[in-house]
């Protein structure tokens, strides 16, 4: 009797423990049926314990949802090894969360083996890391791409024009007589013509155009699959729009920008070096114009 009441205890502190926890906690026999499971895991699925024992995946979930989890069951199983991966799971109130599941083999009866799983809602750590994989990416300025996200644009864009010749065209724009601005009005100033214009270009160019802000008072625009006759008149509209912003009081902002259109030969080197020589051309000759 003493050893009963011992084992009772047991099951109730290990039911107490699986159940005071937000992860949810399930079991399922070899043919994929469920044992048993925990309160929240029971909440995810919108049924009492009751009514999921005995039951399968294509039971309480919609189809492709449930082909997932057999897929992942299956395979784990199959290698008798732990396996883990990540998710949307869509709660039955229609609230996402990016779950992180851990499924293992249970040898829930002697050489019968299931699964036990255990699965974690961690959107806000994934949230957290798109944020920071954005902000590595991102010019803290101007909020448009930095440096870092043009050299992995451009590498990929070259990377499709060598294998399926999508031709594309780069431009560069440099403030004119920037450090006369900083110089004059000082650095505050200066930022604010470094985001407004930025803030002006960014709405002229299409949405899946990149806008980079590369360093200093030098930015570059990539459009894909744009040849450089197509290229030519947006850079004449950005170059129009700067040299009609009021941004400095009694003094106008120009740009000078270069643009060319990528070729067979081109490395990532090569076509930065003729589009920053086309830069400095327009600067050469007079500024507040644009050379291809």
């Amino acid at each position: 009797m003493e050893a009963f009441e011992t084992i009772r205890n047991r099951q109730m502190l290990l039911d107490s423990v699986i159940n005071s926890t937000d992860d949810l906690i399930f079991f399922k026999d070899k043919n994929f049926l469920y044992l048993g499971c925990n309160t929240a895991f029971s909440q995810f699925v919108g049924k009492p314990k009751e009514y999921i024992i005995g039951k399968s995946d294509f039971d309480l979930f919609d189809k492709s949802v449930a082909t997932l989890f057999r897929e992942m069951d299956t395979l784990m199983l199959s290698q008798r090894t732990a396996r883990s991966n990540n998710e949307w799971i869509t709660y039955p109130d229609q609230h996402k969360a990016y779950m992180q599941t851990l499924k293992a083999p249970l040898e829930y009866a002697p050489n019968a083996f299931g699964v036990v799983g255990i699965a974690r809602d961690i959107s806000e750590l994934y949230e957290t890391q798109q944020k920071l994989k954005e902000q590595a990416y991102m010019d803290e300025l101007t909020k448009i791409g930095n440096r870092k996200a043009f050299v992995k644009h451009l590498k990929e864009q070259l990377a499709l024009f060598k294998r399926y010749n999508t031709l594309f065209s780069l431009l560069m724009y440099d403030i004119d007589d920037f450090k006369q601005v900083n110089d004059t009005y000082g650095h505050a100033v200066g930022d604010e013509v470094l985001i407004g214009i930025a803030h002006t270009i960014t709405p002229i160019i299409r949405e899946h155009d990149g806008h980079f802000r590369i360093g200093g008072e030098e930015f570059v625009i990539l459009f894909p699959q744009t040849p450089l006759e197509q290229a030519l008149p947006v850079a004449q509209k950005i170059r129009q729009a700067v040299e009609k912003l009021h941004i400095i009081e009694g003094r106008s902002v120009t740009i000078s920008v270069g643009v060319a259109q990528a070729n067979a030969e081109d490395t990532f080197e090569s076509l930065f070096a003729r589009v920053d020589a086309l830069l400095y051309k327009a600067k050469h000759q007079g500024k507040n114009s644009v050379c291809s």
